[in-house]
């Protein structure tokens, strides 16, 4: 399926058969929009479009007759590029750093078919790129299987983040023939006595092996960096060879949460140790090989801020919509349900509006990397709940400057 989405700057196309997305110009936009009046002789022979199908946005030149278009007149992006999808608030682990844990009730913590198909219904209709399935743990939802084959009948582009503790033998032989399905996200946090430790269960093993059972290009391995684990990256790496798994490692940074402040303080940087962190992920050769999304560089995000509520908005296993998972539950973030509301003005609401128009701080202002825009700001969770403002200072811009720099 291949959707040209009209939005401020031109426009966006992508397709989720090759999971590939562009950015146009009002220029290019408009030319492509234009060029199915042409006979399909001269569409193969023209240059534009040659450049487009090298690049794996379209299969065959037939393709451009069968691009959905969608208008826009928001000043903003007219709908998220990508929607973050709580199936289940269950876990069958209590990750330290994991935001869910006491941050999701008791109730409602499956998602249900209906509110799942609620938002296939939004992605149809508003031309959303792709859907990021999450939780708690995902396959926690006995409709786990089921969802991926709706997503696969509609030919929505898709990432399933999951611990891999539940990968049994059917799903894994399943996974091998989906088309949609960009990447199956696997976590691990450290060797082996780190990651369990982390996990609060002894599962470091059994997740290696059934990662042994995937091809290679079908997942990868998440890694949260964190005050106890990020010099111990080259051990995971040796203990991925042992098992012979081939796997990219796809590093983040540790995000904060109220419950994190009070009761996993020991997992959170500290400024007196910013360098000695540097120094160990450059030894690990980590920040030369591939460096962590730290900065929320996304180039949509056009003032101060991160993508939560101008790029992406999560939705959670009720149907409740907040700009970002780490948001979940707080009354402030919340945008809407989809059950009950519009779409279009829950992604335009108070609270995204309010999130796409936040002035700086004076530091950032005076900031080269926000002047320059290597940084937009950071986090805006992490500035909400460690300096109480949305507003306010990521507390780990220190290090994700001297990430970057």
């Amino acid at each position: 399926m291949i959707v040209a989405r009209k939005e401020y700057f031109g426009g966006i196309i992508f397709n989720t058969d090759t999971h590939t997305m562009f950015e146009l110009d009002e220029e290019l936009f408009s030319y492509l929009y234009k060029i199915r009046a042409s006979s399909p002789k001269s569409i193969k022979k023209d240059k534009y479009i040659k450049s487009l199908k090298n690049e794996n946005l379209f299969t065959d030149y037939d393709d451009i007759f069968k691009i959905k278009y969608l208008e826009n007149i928001s000043n903003n992006l007219s709908a998220p590029l990508q929607i973050y999808v709580s199936i289940s608030s269950k876990c069958n682990l209590k990750c330290k750093h994991c935001f869910n844990i006491r941050t999701i009730s008791t109730e409602n913590e499956i998602m249900t078919i209906d509110v799942f198909k609620k938002v296939i219904d939004i992605v149809k209709k508003y031309g959303i790129f792709q859907l990021k399935i999450t939780g708690g743990e995902p396959l926690l939802n006995p409709n786990f299987e089921y969802f991926i084959d709706l997503l696969e009948s509609e030919q929505i582009s898709y990432v399933v983040y999951t611990n891999g503790t539940l990968l049994n033998d059917n799903i894994i032989n399943k996974l091998g023939y989906l088309k949609y399905l960009k990447k199956l996200k696997i976590s691990l946090d450290g060797d082996k006595k780190i990651n369990n430790d982390i996990r609060r269960m002894d599962v470091f093993d059994e997740i290696l092996k059934k990662c042994k059972q995937l091809p290679d290009e079908l997942f990868e391995i998440n890694y949260t960096i964190n005050n106890k684990n990020y010099f111990c990256i080259e051990q995971l790496k040796n203990d991925i060879s042992f098992y012979k798994v081939n796997s990219v490692l796809d590093f983040g940074i540790i995000r904060i949460t109220p419950f994190l402040l009070k009761n996993q303080n020991e997992l959170l940087f500290k400024k007196e140790k910013i360098n000695d962190v540097i120094d160990s992920l450059k030894k690990q050769k980590i920040l030369k090989k591939k460096k962590p999304s730290l900065t929320n560089d996304f180039k949509y995000v056009e003032k101060f801020g991160c993508p939560a509520g101008q790029v992406s908005c999560s939705v959670s296993t009720n149907g409740d919509v907040f700009p970002c998972t780490l948001f979940y539950g707080n009354d402030l973030m919340f945008s809407g349900n989809i059950m009950c509301d519009d779409f279009e003005e829950i992604w335009h609401s108070r609270v995204n509006t309010k999130l796409r128009n936040l002035n700086a701080p004076h530091t950032c202002k005076n900031c080269d990397f926000f002047i320059t825009k290597k940084c937009n700001g950071g986090c805006r969770a992490n500035a909400l709940f460690y300096n109480f403002s949305i507003e306010g200072i990521d507390p780990f811009c220190e290090l994700y400057k001297k990430m970057i720099e």
